[in-house]
């Protein structure tokens, strides 16, 4: 009789809709279960509890004091300075002095290509400009420029010319004579590298005596094509190219300056 009571109860309480409310589910199953479900339970707000009367009744759980914490002060202060894009732009370019030859200052670029951060500051700041007006056709010079130039126009959408040393290019070219800071070199760009009253920027990684971008133009206005002007990472202004591209009626915008001081 004991164990047939014993399979009814706990038959009984596997049928229970919600048999922890309830004081019948006293079986040796049924108080195991409870047990192990007040014991889940004491994580919740809620606490549950069994009253005089047997059932279980839902107390609200008092909430803990608050504790005041007291934080060491730091024993550094630290204070946070705005970087430019041209101040970091400037930061990752190396200098290299007398090289290729005694009293050159070579500006190498190549550190910030190697920086992510400043090399797509600089690309942004070349975007950010060409925004501002109509641009058909990018082009570079080689070989930096090249760099500088497939960044840009893949982030435009934009048709890419190069501008290559003499005997670099495979199709019918043009070619253009010029001076450098430590000698002279020719240029040479495709014969359909542009059509008549395309709109070019011409871009280099920087500007000194300004005779590489300048021959660049002579041979796309050659093609009449529109130079609407050039663009470079680095100004050396002490050299005169800068001015040199200005009277020559091309738009000059350089990311930064170096005197051949620093």
């Amino acid at each position: 009789m004991a164990e047939s009571r014993l399979n009814r109860d706990v038959t009984d309480f596997m049928h229970m809709r919600n048999p922890l409310t309830k004081p019948s589910a006293f079986s040796a199953k049924g108080c195991f279960y409870l047990a192990g479900r007040e014991q889940r339970m004491k994580h919740l707000p809620i606490a549950r509890a069994r009253d005089g009367n047997g059932y279980i009744r839902s107390i609200p759980r008092r909430k803990a004091p608050a504790v005041k914490r007291s934080w060491p002060e730091p024993a550094v202060t630290l204070s946070l300075v705005a970087v430019t894009s041209t101040e970091l732009i400037k930061s990752k370019i190396r200098t290299v002095r007398g090289w290729p030859k005694a009293g050159v200052n070579f500006r190498d670029v190549t550190t910030l290509f190697h920086e992510p951060e400043a090399f797509r500051a600089a690309i942004d700041a070349f975007a950010e400009d060409c925004a501002k007006q109509r641009i058909d056709i990018l082009a570079a010079v080689d070989a930096r420029g090249f760099i500088l130039g497939g960044a840009l126009a893949y982030r435009l959408g934009k048709p890419f010319a190069l501008v290559r040393k003499k005997g670099k290019l495979p199709f019918k070219t043009l070619s253009q004579d010029y001076d450098l800071e430590y000698g002279t070199a020719t240029v040479e760009i495709h014969a359909d590298a542009c059509k008549a009253g395309d709109r070019i920027l011409i871009l280099d990684d920087l500007i000194a005596t300004g005779g590489t971008l300048l021959a660049a133009a002579k041979l796309f206005r050659l093609l009449h094509g529109e130079v609407v002007g050039v663009a470079a990472i680095i100004d050396l202004p002490e050299l005169g190219g800068s001015a040199r591209l200005r009277a020559a009626n091309l738009n000059v915008h350089a990311l930064c300056e170096f005197s051949e001081s620093e």
